[in-house]
């Protein structure tokens, strides 16, 4: 049978806390693999075919890369269609940008970051998944923007991570195996968080979603803290 979409209002492990904490957990109860992450993160099995390597498989996960300064760089008004795309470290996205019926394939512990009054857009079937290894996430540190439209998010830590007045639309998309789907850590007093879930001012900018369990978790990657299975 195929899942039902969850609307946003669904109560599936929402935490909702006087500090604005706001988390979509996607936790869930099964094992996880027994494998021990590599001391490398060069994944042949996770090649594309033919496409886009952001960063280098032989550098920490830490080591940065800016899109504006990666093979996206010279992109036709920013926007990459139908292609395939490996991402080693940390990708940071410094100028606005979209990927459209794209599969982007994420490294162990690798990450996306959006820099502020960036806008990284996400949609039209795109797939952000792992393999083998869960990673890190997209990261909006504050004042960033992201759109994900008819799209899915899978392996993940975090898959949305949102900081200081980031403003967020997710529309009809899924959340799959991610240990934590969208969350919104405390702020540090006296400060107050003010994520943005609308873009374009309308009540239903994240709507239609499934956060949820279609496939296992990917196993941890090296360091990785909480560990899936655990609370958040």
């Amino acid at each position: 049978m195929k899942p039902q979409r969850t609307p946003f209002r669904h109560p599936l492990n929402l935490y909702l806390m006087m500090w604005t904490v706001f988390t979509l957990s996607t936790i869930a109860p099964q094992a996880l693999h027994a494998k021990t992450p590599p001391a490398i993160t060069c994944e042949s099995n996770c090649l594309c075919v033919s496409g886009f390597e952001i960063g280098d498989c032989e550098a920490s996960p830490s080591n940065v890369t800016l899109l504006s300064e990666s093979a996206l760089g010279n992109i036709l008004n920013n926007t990459l269609i139908n292609a395939c795309v490996n991402v080693y470290g940390k990708l940071v996205i410094d100028e606005n940008f979209t990927f459209s019926h794209c599969t982007i394939i994420m490294d162990p512990a690798s990450s996306i970051e959006v820099n502020p009054n960036v806008k990284l857009t996400i949609k039209s079937q795109s797939v952000l998944h792992g393999c083998e290894y869960m990673w890190r996430g997209i990261n909006l540190p504050g004042q960033a923007r992201l759109e994900i439209d008819s799209s899915t998010v899978r392996d993940a830590h975090y898959a949305i991570r949102a900081l200081h007045f980031s403003r967020i639309k997710l529309t009809a998309s899924t959340f799959d195996a991610n240990y934590i789907g969208v969350y919104i850590p405390p702020p540090t007093p006296p400060n107050v968080q003010n994520i943005v879930f609308r873009l374009n001012g309308s009540p239903n900018d994240i709507k239609d979603n499934y956060f949820g369990f279609l496939s296992a978790y990917l196993s941890p990657y090296s360091g990785q803290s909480p560990h899936p299975g655990s609370s958040p």
